[in-house]
């Protein structure tokens, strides 16, 4: 019975032993079980870096590609500005010239007025265009 009593003693301490080693290989599993989801976590918290990265580099792309476009469409729509400003410039002289030529010719004609009204004026205040008619009606009435 003794020899029992012994192998009893013996199994109980290697079950306690087995436990503690259980114990310890548990606490051991939920240590790196911890560290492989924390290693996950950063993976995945990498790879959403990376999609996040790789999205603002192809949305630069398309800016940089849409910011050509404009330029170009800007660059187009000055150069039709200045042409179509260029054109309205020439027209404008081209209107201006006509004036002037108009405004030489309206002067002109003023002036022309102008001397007759002088010479009109001038005869009615001196008396000779009373005279004229006077003498033309003379030179008509003596006429046969």
């Amino acid at each position: 019975m003794s020899q029992r009593l012994e192998v009893k003693t013996n199994l109980e301490e290697n079950v306690k032993e087995e436990m503690e080693k259980n114990k310890m290989l548990a606490q051991r599993y939920r240590e790196l079980q911890s560290e492989h989801i924390d290693l996950k976590n950063r993976l995945m918290d990498l790879y959403d870096s990376k999609v996040k990265l790789e999205t603002s580099i192809k949305d630069h792309k398309q800016l940089v590609t849409l910011q050509e476009k404009l330029n170009v469409a800007l660059k187009q729509y000055y150069h039709d500005r200045g042409e179509f400003n260029k054109a309205g410039l020439e027209k404008f002289h081209v209107r201006s010239h006509d004036n002037t030529d108009k405004m030489s010719k309206v002067q002109g004609g003023l002036e022309v007025a102008l001397d007759n009204i002088s010479l009109f004026l001038k005869s009615q205040i001196d008396g000779s265009a009373a005279n004229r008619v006077h003498q033309a009606a003379m030179d008509w009435l003596t006429t046969p």
